[in-house]
């Protein structure tokens, strides 16, 4: 199966929905105050569990069995990521194109998903050739993750030029 899913987010809101054909298949939401996610796609449910501050990295579980099903290893220099899954296999996150709009999760076998944001709104689509869950939402976590560290980045800059530090 080849998914087709499109996503849109608030302004101001946390959460991500996914939709096919006009259904809600699913969701990706950061808990309030929490270092944690919570994914659902096709009614199997995961947690993202953010763990560290200078090498930061994120373990996948299953919420019905608390089992982990991956481990993301973030490379904040170069904006890129890696998901290796508890069977071995290794997927890289990269940013396809300058303004950081178009993204994909690729491994070396030709398994591959690819996301698209709108530049104008906070909406976008997902493709590929899989229709792995955990894939599916990961690459939607880990844009979401670097989208916040550049807000982070701009809030301070901006901080340190209006206050003359």
């Amino acid at each position: 199966m080849t998914p087709h899913l499109t996503w849109k987010k608030g302004n101001f809101s946390d959460k991500y929905i996914l939709m096919a054909d006009g259904t809600q298949r699913g969701s990706l939401k950061r808990g309030a105050w929490s270092r944690n996610t919570a994914g659902i796609l096709e009614g199997r449910k995961y947690t993202f569990k953010r763990k560290g501050v200078f090498h930061q990295h994120t373990i996948i579980y299953d919420q019905e069995t608390n089992e982990e099903v991956g481990n993301i290893d973030f490379n904040s220099w170069r904006s890129r990521a890696t998901l290796t899954l508890p069977t071995g296999e290794t997927y890289h996150w990269k940013y396809l194109n300058f303004r950081q709009s178009s993204w994909s999760l690729a491994d070396d076998n030709d398994t591959f998903v690819t996301y698209r944001a709108s530049f104008f709104s906070n909406t976008g689509d997902i493709t590929g050739n899989t229709s792995n869950e955990v894939l599916l939402l990961t690459g939607l976590y880990i844009a979401r993750h670097y989208f916040e560290s550049a807000a982070v980045v701009v809030v301070i800059t901006f901080f340190i030029l209006t206050t003359g530090q």
